[in-house]
């Protein structure tokens, strides 16, 4: 997956508290500084970067459309921001390589046999 702007975070963020598909309406009455016009390019972003997935087709009181809904959890993102947060803010590739699979370690996802996969990657160098 492919990180986010600030805008694009502060959509998602509104999308994880509503916990529902969700039309664009939806949105901007959530987040009324949002204007229609930079979240409904912004949506089809985010379905494109694979952060939503189109629901269903909607209705509001003016109009039909897609209702969005998160294709991954908030703390999934939180989890990968903090993997590319290690890597990008290293002073060096090799740190920031170091960095990461610290933060891949501590996390829930680690498989029982990753370790020695990685043992298998640096014996094979």
């Amino acid at each position: 997956m492919y990180g986010l702007t600030p805008r694009e975070e502060q959509i998602m963020n509104t999308i994880w508290n509503m916990d529902h598909p969700c039309l664009i309406s939806e949105v901007l009455k959530a987040e009324p500084s949002l204007k229609r016009n930079t979240v409904a390019p912004a949506l089809v972003v985010l379905e494109n970067k694979g952060y939503l997935k189109v629901d269903s087709i909607g209705k509001s009181y003016t109009r039909t459309g897609k209702a969005y809904v998160a294709a991954i959890s908030k703390e999934a993102y939180r989890e990968q921001k903090a993997f590319l947060d290690a890597i990008s803010h290293s002073r060096d590739t090799e740190t920031g390589v170091l960095d990461f699979l610290t933060a891949y370690v501590k996390s829930a996802n680690m498989s029982p046999d990753f370790p020695e996969r990685i043992r298998k990657v640096l014996e094979s160098c």
